[in-house]
């Protein structure tokens, strides 16, 4: 299971009333992936994405989600970062 405690997303200009549903599939993208390992993490950071502005919702929080399973994934490995800035940009 994926714990998150606080989630800091960032946008694209337009997208600000996309942004609840995205939230809302993000999370249950995140339900659907596993994690092979307990890791307590204080900051995972995420580099920034490339969005598609013609994507639907669903395929931006599928997106986002993969950066995060695929950060996580790095940080088992003994890879990733967890250090400032800060952890969501995503661009057009």
């Amino acid at each position: 299971m994926l714990n998150i405690d606080r989630l800091s997303l960032r946008l694209p200009p337009g997208f600000e009333h996309r942004g609840g549903e995205i939230v809302q599939l993000l999370g249950e993208a995140l339900a659907a992936r596993r994690v092979s390992a307990s890791v307590s993490l204080e900051r995972l950071e995420i580099p920034p994405l490339t969005v598609d502005p013609a994507a639907s919702n669903a395929a931006i929080a599928e997106q986002i989600a993969g950066a995060i399973h695929a950060g996580l994934t790095d940080h088992q490995n003994g890879g990733g970062s967890v250090s400032p800035p800060a952890p969501w940009k995503m661009s057009e």
